[in-house]
């Protein structure tokens, strides 16, 4: 599963709000949960923000390996 949202959501009520959807994430069979601070200007967008990327694998997907986030591709 892969979701996009405001940086924000790490912070907002101290954090409350990432933690609550990791927890629900989790709750539904996703317990391997990352998420990070993104630009996307860094990856070829046009447009210069940054938001906040979570990837999260169900319990019943089988990864050939450990999955890490891509590097930046930007000239």
């Amino acid at each position: 599963m892969v979701l996009e949202n405001v940086d924000g959501v790490a912070t907002i009520d101290g954090g409350v709000a990432l933690m609550l959807l990791q927890q629900n994430a989790k709750a539904a069979g996703y317990s391997r949960f990352f998420h990070k601070r993104i630009t996307f200007a860094e990856y070829g967008d046009p447009e210069n923000r940054s938001r906040r990327v979570i990837v999260a694998f169900h319990d019943s997907v089988q990864l050939q390996r450990q999955w890490t986030w891509p590097t930046s591709c930007a000239a």
